[in-house]
């Protein structure tokens, strides 16, 4: 029989040992694990995170020296976690027992739980012996909450590393602080290095600044003052040029696999009897203005935090000392220097576009200015038809047929624009025919018995009838649309319209022309000034941008109109040139040459006029 699993009564003191854990996520998860089997009472654990090449062990239990080799039941759970962490669920799985004394064999059972957290997808697994699945189950109930606590053990490790960042921040906004209490260079040079040196206590902290292809030191720490010609003080120089010629930080000691070069922190270090030094590069528009230099015990390295923090405070005092030191000097020296950099601007090998830019802008303006060329005026144009053809309906009816579509050639009197329907009319017709013909019948009737004034009426009503007859006559024989001239339909498509019903007079079709077209140019009310009748110019249409079509101008209307809120003059042109693609309606823009002059003229007419008319000049 299987053996009953005794379980401790309560977890109460695993979980507080889970929920004051602060040590790195490997002995968490070792320690979890560990709690898990101890709980359980489970044979063997295995906390194991299955990637997409290879299956990773996290933790293992029990450990019986530094090389642990994974159980034999290590590959089915490889190939169970995925289901395992797809379903999200634990699963029992049972395994026949490999050390059955007895013909019956045993039964082995494996707990797979899922440890999900915002940065682990992994599995659990404990193996039974000697138990049933259900005391697995109440096995299972009781440490399954336990895998909770990953959750809360990131949730710590994220807070401490923010309670360690606003630290670094605090100390950061308070030397920066101290330093801007100061309205003096060196005044706030040496309250950064004193803040620095209390901070994070240092022997010495040194401030220097390049002057030139050098670095000067400029204060150093709790001392008000030193010469250059100190060995130390050349020490200290040689560590911060070293800095400033890798522009990155420079430590010693640090590990032989590093690509810095430190040979002067070595010396300066060996110089002090102080192993540690640091040199940071101080940075103002990605160029380095300066190096700040700690040294501190051999008992205390500077530590990976304590660097992000010294790098943060460089980069928030830099500005306060890099005006300090540009503005606290006497009148002279500033605009020395002043003059110095501007020169060394203009000559230097630096800002190489910029001067190639000023050297462009020069020569354009020489040319803008002596050299001439075309003043154009440009405005949009609109092609039209000199004559333009409307055909109506010839009387109320039915569209029967109609076939064309704008953009269609047609030809004077051949060419059927549309058809009405005519079966009424000549329903009417018969009809009217009939009368008539009774009509006179009762009139060669009232002649006959010589009633004279019944003759009368009845030829009278033949007549009237014999007019309809004529009318309707006419009307049939107009059913057909013909094309009145040579030409393009530009407006009319009834070929949707068909069986609908017209009226007499509706515009059917416009017909224009296209061997008489002309343009109608909308020029703006500051251009119409400078164009007269006769000027040439040249247009292009969307369609066609690169075919230019020549021109005259005919005609300038006298009065302006207000198009989209601004005034505009209509200028006809007459076209020397025609296309066969070109239709009326089409659009464009057009360009009238009026004179010769300096293109700096009339590259700035518009603006010249524009501030002529705000200053009234």
């Amino acid at each position: 029989m299987n053996q009953h699993v005794k379980i401790p009564g309560s977890t109460q003191m695993w979980s507080e040992q889970l929920k004051t854990f602060s040590g790195p996520p490997e002995l968490f998860l070792r320690q979890l694990l560990s709690m898990q089997c101890s709980i359980s009472r489970a044979t063997q654990g295995v906390i194991l995170r299955h990637g997409p090449k290879n299956t990773d062990i996290l933790a293992i239990w029990p450990l019986s020296g530094p090389q642990v080799s994974p159980p034999t039941w290590f590959a089915q759970v490889s190939g169970l976690a995925p289901q395992v962490l797809d379903a999200g669920q634990a699963r029992v799985v049972s395994l026949p027992a490999q050390d059955s004394s007895d013909d019956s064999q045993s039964t082995q059972y494996l707990l797979l739980m899922p440890l999900i957290s915002d940065s682990l997808r992994a599995v659990t697994a404990l193996q039974f012996d000697q138990v049933d699945s259900e005391q697995v189950d109440i096995c299972r109930q009781r440490i399954e909450p336990l895998s909770s606590y990953l959750s809360l053990y990131e949730m710590r490790l994220a807070l401490n590393h923010r309670n360690e960042d606003m630290q670094r921040l605090h100390h950061a906004c308070q030397i920066l602080g101290e330093t801007n209490k100061h309205q003096r260079y060196k005044a706030a040079a040496m309250a950064l290095c004193n803040q620095i040196a209390d901070t994070w206590d240092a022997e010495r902290v040194s401030l220097g600044w390049v002057k030139g292809r050098y670095v000067k030191v400029e204060t150093i720490s709790h001392s008000e003052q030193f010469t250059r010609k100190m060995e130390l003080i050349q020490f200290i120089e040689s560590t911060m040029e070293e800095c400033v010629d890798q522009d990155i930080e420079v430590l010693y000691p640090v590990d032989d696999s590093a690509s810095v070069v430190n040979r002067s922190a070595r010396e300066l270090a060996a110089h002090s009897s102080m192993t540690t030094v640091l040199s940071l590069p101080i940075r103002r528009d990605a160029e380095v203005v300066g190096v700040l230099t700690i040294e501190r015990a051999t008992d205390q390295p500077i530590a990976p935090a304590d660097l992000q923090a010294l790098r943060l405070t460089c980069d928030l005092c830099t500005p306060r000392l890099a005006d300090l030191e540009q503005h606290d000097k006497w009148f002279g020296a500033r605009l020395l220097r002043s003059s110095r950099q501007q020169l060394a601007t203009w000559v230097g090998p630096t800002h190489t576009w910029v001067k190639l830019a000023t050297i462009g802008t020069l020569a354009l303006i020489l040319l803008a200015t002596f050299v001439h060329g075309t003043y154009r005026v440009e405005a949009p144009f609109v092609a039209e038809t000199t004559e333009l053809q409307i055909i109506s309906a010839p009387f109320e009816g039915y569209l029967r047929e109609a076939t064309l579509r704008p953009g269609d050639r047609v030809v004077a009197g051949q060419t059927v624009l549309a058809q009405l329907d005519t079966a009424q009319l000549k329903l009417q017709r018969a009809e009217a025919m009939a009368e008539r013909r009774g009509y006179l019948q009762k009139a060669e009737k009232a002649r006959s018995e010589s009633k004279i004034s019944d003759e009368h009426i009845a030829l009278a009503d033949a007549e009237r009838v014999g007019a309809q007859i004529d009318l309707l006559a006419w009307q049939i024989s107009h059913a057909t649309v013909h094309a009145p001239i040579d030409g393009i339909i530009v407006t009319g498509d009834l070929t949707k319209m068909i069986g609908s019903p017209v009226e007499l007079g509706q515009h059917l079709f416009e017909v224009a022309p296209l061997d008489e077209m002309h343009a109608k140019l909308s020029v703006s009310e500051d251009l119409v000034i400078d164009l007269e009748q006769g000027q040439i110019g040249a247009l292009a249409a969307v369609s066609h941008p690169g075919d230019y079509l020549p021109f005259e101008v005919q005609r300038i209307d006298p009065m302006a109109k207000v198009v989209e809120q601004r005034n505009v003059f209509y200028v006809q042109v007459r076209l020397l040139e025609t296309r066969s693609w070109l239709r009326p309606g089409m659009e464009g823009l057009a360009k009238v040459d009026v004179k010769e002059a300096p293109y700096a003229w009339i590259w700035t007419r518009k603006m010249i006029n524009w501030i002529r008319m705000k200053l009234w000049l």
